[in-house]
């Protein structure tokens, strides 16, 4: 379950193309001018954009899966911050109780969040079912450019989501920022053990 916050915005904005600049391992944002750059194992599954047309928000949204194992998907959210919320908002929204039980699991647990007005992140645990593994997900919001914000959401199930997070800081950037930013390896691995 990949979820996204879409905050109504007022502003009426010219028509733009939904879809950016791709490459085989290159992203353009066609609104907000970010460039996402990922490498092996790395593989594009989806890219959309929202005109603000129907109550969206202005938006681009990219998503890539781990491409020879599909065990962990990352979905990319960029807008201006007129139309995202701060960073202490967002975190304050992706715990809250509302955001819990409309966009993920029943018996889901905020396991680590924290932020600051520029950047954030929050790490919830999902329990599996069928015997399956438990799912992290774990989602930060940041600026990437003065006005641009990103919003960050990779889901892994329990058992890799360690490796998978060491991989992605190495081969997926937004701008100049590697992702995964925010909470350290040793961190994730105190919290999640």
């Amino acid at each position: 379950m990949v979820s996204t916050i879409s905050i109504r915005t007022s502003r009426v904005r010219p028509a733009v193309p939904t879809s950016g600049s791709l490459s085989p391992a290159t992203y353009l944002s066609p609104r907000f001018g970010y460039k996402v750059r990922w490498d092996t194992p790395w593989a594009l599954l989806d890219e959309t954009g929202s005109d603000g047309s129907n109550d969206d928000s202005v938006t681009d949204r990219l998503v890539l899966h781990m491409r020879e194992s599909g065990r962990a998907e990352v979905q990319i959210v960029g807008g201006s911050r007129c139309n995202l919320l701060d960073a202490r908002e967002t975190i304050r929204f992706w715990t809250s109780d509302l955001y819990i039980s409309e966009f993920m699991d029943p018996g889901t647990l905020v396991v680590l969040s924290e932020a600051t007005r520029t950047a954030g992140g929050v790490v919830l645990v999902s329990p599996g079912s069928d015997g399956d593994p438990d799912v992290v997900t774990i989602k930060e919001a940041f600026e990437v450019d003065r006005g641009t914000s990103v919003r960050v959401t990779l889901i892994a199930d329990l058992p890799t989501f360690l490796d998978t997070c060491r991989e992605m800081r190495q081969t997926l950037h937004v701008g100049q920022h590697g992702l995964l930013h925010f909470f350290s390896d040793d961190v994730l691995e105190a919290v999640l053990s």
